[in-house]
């Protein structure tokens, strides 16, 4: 059970941090508690959502601050997996989206997390076995 316990803290996190800073259609901040959809999308002009959710979040002086999980599909490493490139659009409570923002690559790592098992096809993905080399610290020079 001790073996379990420490593979799942050391789990990656499968969820994506987002912050931006919303405004309403005549440019003023927005505050307070608000319903927000979330959408990746397979390009900027994709017609089809790839994964949404939607969930509450607060916003101070425009603000904000989400955490992208759960959602339908599940946000898992096969998101990554199957779409080379996403696109993020935000809506607020009904409103239009926004217009697309590109993922990075700092969200495509998730699917680093899957190396070493068995991908759809049945072929085997190996994580490195090399040892790094040890740090080097405070060697001492000859005087």
């Amino acid at each position: 059970m001790l073996h379990l316990l420490t593979a799942l803290a050391l789990a990656a996190p499968t969820f994506i941090p987002v912050q931006g800073a919303l405004t309403d259609t005549s440019g003023a901040p927005i505050d307070g508690v608000r319903s927000v959809e979330f959408a990746l999308y397979e390009s900027d002009s994709a017609p089809t959502a790839a994964w949404t959710a939607t969930t509450a979040v607060t916003f101070a002086a425009g603000a904000f601050s989400a955490e992208l999980a759960g959602g339908a599909p599940t946000l898992d490493t096969e998101l990554f997996a199957d779409h080379p490139e996403l696109w993020l659009s935000v809506r607020l409570e009904g409103d239009p989206a926004s217009g697309r923002v590109r993922l990075g690559r700092a969200a495509f790592a998730a699917w680093a997390d899957r190396a070493g098992t068995p991908t759809p096809s049945g072929a085997r993905r190996r994580r490195p076995t090399a040892t790094p080399p040890p740090a080097r610290c405070c060697s001492a020079r000859a005087a």
